[in-house]
């Protein structure tokens, strides 16, 4: 109401001051309190709303400042030095200090805090140390990037004996060619990653519509075809995308997997879809497609399952392995062969570590009971132990509901369940009591059948979400009702690692939690074993480079990128390391983007960011990139009687839009060629989240790293361990050891921590980071073994 009236003064005696300024408030609230859980920084994009909100109170009183000091600024347009800072979100100083599940996206208050740490830092670099010489006038401006990063922009008014005035002066200051790739390996990466920019944007609405040089009828054509939005003739175009390269027979299985998860002639191509999706675990009736005549039918309705297990073929080496058996492997199969043989059942279990040839000792038998003409049903819980065995499955498609289970498990001899120790008791009990019913013996075990389990107890057992230890023991078969009348047959001769002893009784003792401890109960490793100690933050690197020796030379060799792998115990861990190896690898990259919905929303309340940003365990990411080459994992039992099993290594040999082609590089079926497209995902746990949750994508994941959960069954001969965290839980550590197949091919990078998550304070953040970076290794690690589940 009165223009003039001064609404505030200064106070301009002394330094003290008995109140706080509107911004240095906004700063303390914005603050890590040791103890004290701060709901602002935690509130993600209400974070974000909340900040815009109190920055615009703080404008708006510098702004009224400038307007009642008008007589007192002077502003002069100056030339000189001009320049620029910005924010690097992939700094160490802000990744170090995201709560968990954050991105930099989530904390500005971090990453305004560390780009001022930055900017100070420099400004006394330019106007102290003079290291362009000395200035005597300066200003900058702060300025924010939509990405929403900070960026300051320099003007830099230089003594007059430092004034540039030539070109050869500039050159002294100014670099525009790049640095050489071999010499200056880092500065090179740094400058093509942040000074070069790409071409310039479109230039008209029929460029934004123009892909491949094709001029697109509508923008949304245009999203479809660079895959940014799902398309309807997705499907459609993977096939005819196939025929450029692909034979017939691989034409027709991509067409039964794009059957199997999309409800959409001839006689002779029909009976070959069935088939196909037979071995999908699928029945072509369930198909919008001509029904098939019986005069072409060959089978006459015989279950597919009695026909492949009824004109199984036993190859010749693995039916003269057993001269090969070791005697403790002898004794075993003798013993087994002999329940066989009597037919009045029998359950037993076949114990032993990693790398003594139970899986060797499962082919023998096989080979046997299959050459005597009998069945012999082998199965596996996990699909990298099924994939390796001949005629194995995973016991999830194994003994799925269709119509010739029941009739084979009724013909069969000898039923074989591989790695049994990861599968809960109540799934093997689940199965005993069906086979009960359908042999009609209530009172035996299994129906009166030969069941043979195997596995390792030392390993990671069952998961049981959010269970306590006594609800994971619970969980196991030895605590079922069914180890009373179990023949234990044990397997204790290390075949994997026979030319180290010493070794191999180190990963026993391991396994066994009898290594000798510390007063903190950690067990010692290996020194050899550990990546060299340095203190310039490039362990992950060294061990990297441990583990892919001459990377640039190798890249197009299959066995090489599959022979190898990193192993750590999250799956944040495993993105970090491959990613950094997206960043090694050379060649096209090629970038997918999942199709991410809800279903049962017609309105559309999740928004598309929201569920983008949704990656729940076991399904692959948003953005799935991948070059030529890449080694990849399955994360879905697609076609287990061919090879495409949960866990099976393949190499990405070429991609289309729609569809990759890879070839499986491991087990039975290594060298095979398929074609994989887009399918619809979901979560295994139903329970994640408040609403069903969809993912279309490639059901694959990079294989550079994986969890030690995910490797658990395989034999990988070139192992590293990355543990920026401790093990947590039963049989970790002795998986990610027992992986390898020589100690001289593992190398364990184990990054110490003490303070980690513990919330002291900044002081002794700032404490614990000087630590680790002077201490950034372990030569000890807690082993976590739960010891009752080991005794019998």
């Amino acid at each position: 109401m009165v223009p003039n009236l001064l609404l505030s003064r200064l106070c301009t005696e002394g330094n003290s001051r008995l109140c706080v300024s509107i911004r240095d408030y906004y700063c303390y609230r914005l603050q890590t309190h040791p103890a004290k859980f701060n709901p602002i920084l935690h509130g993600a994009r209400l974070f974000q709303q909340w900040g815009v909100y109190m920055f615009i109170k703080i404008e708006g009183c510098r702004l009224k400042w400038i307007r009642d000091h008008q007589t007192q600024i002077r502003v002069d347009l100056y030339q000189g030095l001009v320049g620029s800072i910005a924010v690097g979100e992939v700094w160490e100083e802000i990744l170090n200090e995201l709560l968990p599940s954050q991105t930099p996206q989530d904390r500005p208050d971090l990453v305004a805090r560390v780009f001022r740490a930055k900017l100070e830092t420099m400004k006394e670099m330019l106007f102290k140390k003079h290291i362009l010489g000395v200035v005597v006038a300066h200003v900058y401006v702060v300025e924010f990037q939509k990405r929403g990063l900070p960026h300051t922009h320099f003007l830099l008014i230089m003594n007059r004996e430092y004034k540039l005035v030539v070109p050869e002066q500039y050159d002294c200051i100014i670099s525009v060619e790049l640095p050489d790739k071999h010499k200056y390996l880092e500065l090179y990466a740094m400058v093509v990653k942040h000074m070069m920019y790409g071409p310039c944007g479109k230039t008209s609405f029929e460029d934004q519509r123009t892909v491949d040089s094709v001029l697109c009828d509508s923008f949304r054509e245009a999203a479809e075809r660079l895959g940014l939005i799902e398309a309807e003739n997705t499907l459609d175009e993977s096939l005819t995308e196939s025929t450029q390269f692909a034979m017939p027979a691989s034409l027709r299985r991509l067409f039964a997997t794009i059957l199997v998860f999309r409800k959409l002639v001839e006689q002779m191509v029909l009976l070959d879809l069935r088939s196909m999706l037979q071995s999908m675990g699928k029945d072509i009736a369930l198909f919008p497609l001509p029904d098939i005549d019986e005069t072409y039918d060959t089978t006459r309705g015989e279950a597919r399952e009695v026909t492949e297990e009824s004109t199984i073929e036993v190859d010749s080496h693995d039916a003269a392995l057993a001269s090969s058996l070791n005697h403790e492997q002898r004794l075993a199969y003798d013993k087994i062969l002999a329940v066989v043989d009597v037919d009045d059942g029998g359950v037993l279990f076949v114990d032993g570590p990693g790398g003594t040839g139970k899986t060797f000792l499962y082919t023998t038998l096989l080979a046997k009971v299959w050459g005597e003409g009998k069945i012999a049903v082998a199965t596996a819980t996990s699909g990298v132990a099924a994939s390796i065995m001949p005629g194995g499955r995973t016991t999830h498609s194994r003994f799925t509901k269709q119509s010739g289970t029941a009739k084979i498990l009724r013909m069969a001899s000898l039923i074989l369940w591989d790695e049994a120790s990861m599968k809960k008791r109540q799934a093997v009990e689940a199965l005993d009591n069906s086979m009960r019913d359908i042999m009609g013996r209530r009172h035996q075990p299994f129906g009166g059948k030969t069941v043979v389990f195997g596995g390792d107890f030392r390993q990671v057992l069952p998961v049981a979400r959010k269970g306590s230890r006594g609800q994971i023991i619970d969980a196991i078969l030895r605590s079922s009702y069914l180890l009373k009348g179990m023949r234990q047959l044990r397997l204790v001769t290390n075949m994997r690692a026979h030319n180290d002893p010493w070794f191999a009784d180190y990963l026993l003792r391991v396994g066994n939690g009898t290594e000798e401890t510390d007063e903190e109960g950690n067990i010692r490793l290996p020194q050899d074993i550990c990546v060299p100690p340095t203190r310039d933050g490039v362990d992950l690197e060294k061990l990297i480079d441990h583990v892919f020796p001459a990377l640039d030379h190798n890249m197009s060799d299959p066995n090489y990128m599959t022979s190898r792998a990193i192993l750590s115990t999250k799956n944040e861990n495993v993105d970090k390391i491959n990613t950094r190896m997206i960043e090694r690898f050379q060649g096209e990259e090629k970038i997918y983007h999942s199709f991410d919905s809800v279903e049962d929303d017609p309105h559309g309340y999740y928004a598309p960011e929201f569920l983008n940003n949704l990656t729940p365990n076991g399904l692959p990411p948003r953005a799935l990139k991948l070059k030529i080459n890449f080694p990849i994992i399955l994360l879905r039992n697609i076609d287990p009687v061919n090879g495409l099993c949960n866990a099976t290594r393949l190499v990405v040999w070429d991609f289309q839009r729609n569809t990759f082609d890879a070839e499986i590089v491991l087990g039975q079926h290594a060298g095979r060629r398929v074609f994989l497209p887009r399918i619809p995902l979901c979560p295994s746990d139903d329970d994640i989240f408040p609403f069903k949750f969809k993912r279309k994508q490639f059901p694959i994941r990079l294989s550079f790293a994986m969890t030690i959960n995910k490797a658990q069954g395989q034999t990988i001969p070139v192992v590293g361990v990355y543990l920026p965290d401790p093990i947590f839980s039963h049989g970790q550590l002795y998986v990610a050891l027992y992986r390898a197949t020589a100690k001289r091919n593992i190398k364990i990078l184990a990054i110490k921590d003490d303070d980690k998550g513990k919330g002291k304070g900044k002081e002794q953040s700032q404490n614990s980071k000087k630590r680790k970076r002077s201490e950034p290794l372990l030569t000890t690690m807690k082993n976590i073994v739960y010891k009752e589940v080991l005794s019998t």
